[in-house]
């Protein structure tokens, strides 16, 4: 995996949070001892399961437009020059329509409303964010031909950079599908995506501008590079003045369809230091 391979990440020179499934969730919007905050307006619920050291279960009901979220209390990872951020997950989609999903998992400030918009129109269009995206299908769709794949994304101060995960575009030139029927139905999958500044290109007036590329890794295989940079790439440089700071968790808000997703783990980890 790229986070543990490029990357320095122990105790001594990162901060982070990992979620453990020894919290129950009960209210609707409660702050767990875990350091988590659960958003769960009824009818949707997040239940904690005893199974496999413990795992989180989100179901929405057949009604539209319900917002669920699981991410941690405190805005603690900032795009940051020589401060690389590592966030990963494992997690199981079980829709009973596929393609009903409108799910973000990842870093992105302000993740406790609205993180995705309704109708799959995707992850929100302000601040900063980079994770793993799924749109639902019909109506003002993310991207109406891959309704069932998954999308890596990334944004800075509102410029966004997509990669739908699909055989013609993932580095791996495979189908990266959020939910697969059949024989392939039930299998967890692995995410990883690492912000990794690349270098300073300068700035006037003490604001400081600088590259850097966002790897994004499912069950181990690298699918795609988002590069943010004054040059080509999609992406802008990474200006420190317009960063935001970020929680990392998961959102969702589905259709008209029920749907399930389960959470075996999530954590996110920054240097602090530079040192890889």
């Amino acid at each position: 995996m790229s986070g543990r391979n490029r990357l320095n990440f122990n105790a001594l020179t990162s901060f982070g949070v990992e979620l453990t499934g020894n919290e129950a969730v009960a209210a609707t919007t409660v702050e767990m001892a875990n350091g988590f905050t659960a958003v769960h307006a009824a009818p949707p619920t997040i239940t904690r399961q005893d199974i496999f050291g413990g795992r989180y279960l989100f179901t929405h009901t057949a009604a539209a437009n319900q917002y669920m979220a699981l991410y941690s209390n405190a805005e603690m990872f900032q795009f940051v020059q020589g401060q690389p951020i590592w966030f990963h997950a494992r997690l199981l989609l079980g829709p009973t329509t596929p393609e009903e999903e409108n799910l973000f998992i990842g870093c992105m400030d302000a993740l406790q409303t609205a993180a995705v918009v309704d109708a799959g129109a995707g992850p929100k269009a302000t601040g900063d964010h980079f994770g793993f995206y799924t749109p639902e299908a019909g109506g003002v769709t993310f991207d109406a031909a891959d309704d069932d794949m998954w999308i890596a994304v990334s944004q800075h101060n509102g410029t966004e950079i997509r990669t739908v995960l699909n055989a013609a575009n993932s580095i791996d030139r495979q189908d990266h599908r959020a939910y697969v029927a059949g024989p392939g139905a039930g299998i967890e999958t692995d995410f990883e995506a690492d912000f990794v500044p690349t270098g300073p290109i300068g700035g006037t007036g003490g604001v400081t501008i600088f590259d850097a590329d966002i790897e994004f890794t499912i069950n181990g295989l690298t699918v795609a590079v988002h590069h943010h940079s004054a040059g080509a790439g999609g992406g802008i440089a990474i200006t420190v003045a317009n960063t935001t700071l970020m929680h990392f968790g998961i959102a969702m808000q589905n259709t008209a369809a029920a749907t399930t997703a389960l959470l075996s783990r999530m954590g996110c980890h920054q240097l602090y230091d530079g040192r890889e």
